[in-house]
């Protein structure tokens, strides 16, 4: 076992050198260019499309009586509304609201230019449990 481990460490320690190689050489380029657009990737450059939402209320809540996920993550617990939301390309949001919590209305009250969305109400009811808000779409 212990040799299987040095040899695992030895093989990607040369996988990381042979990569940084493959980037310094003119194949290189072939790496980091978008393929999209055709120009070279910055360091600090992405290709996922960002934007930002903001849920507002209709009806009563009660704070902190609702969760908002993010891909299935925990981002917040909601004290109050609105909230602003900063999503990626293909990000869904839910709120999980406790099971003593009575239904309420959420509705996109203001989003970037560009955040498309897949809701086909206006506005979507919450009831205790998960509820699945929106998907974003981002496009420039």
């Amino acid at each position: 076992m212990d040799f299987l481990m040095k040899f695992m460490a030895i093989a990607m320690l040369l996988l990381l050198i042979a990569v940084q190689l493959a980037h310094l050489s003119p194949y290189g380029e072939r790496f980091r260019t978008d393929q999209l657009n055709g120009v070279p990737i910055g360091a600090y450059q992405s290709v996922i499309g960002k934007g930002y939402a903001t849920l507002n209320l209709l009806g009563e809540y009660a704070a902190n009586s609702a969760s908002l996920y993010i891909n299935g993550l925990h981002v917040m617990v909601i004290d109050k509304f609105p909230v602003r939301l900063e999503l990626n390309d293909g990000d869904v949001v839910e709120i999980h609201a406790a099971p003593h919590t009575h239904a309420f209305y959420v509705y996109l009250s203001d989003k970037s230019s560009g955040l498309y969305t897949d809701m086909k109400e206006k506005t979507v009811k919450v009831s205790p449990g998960m509820n699945r808000i929106l998907q974003a779409h981002v496009r420039d």
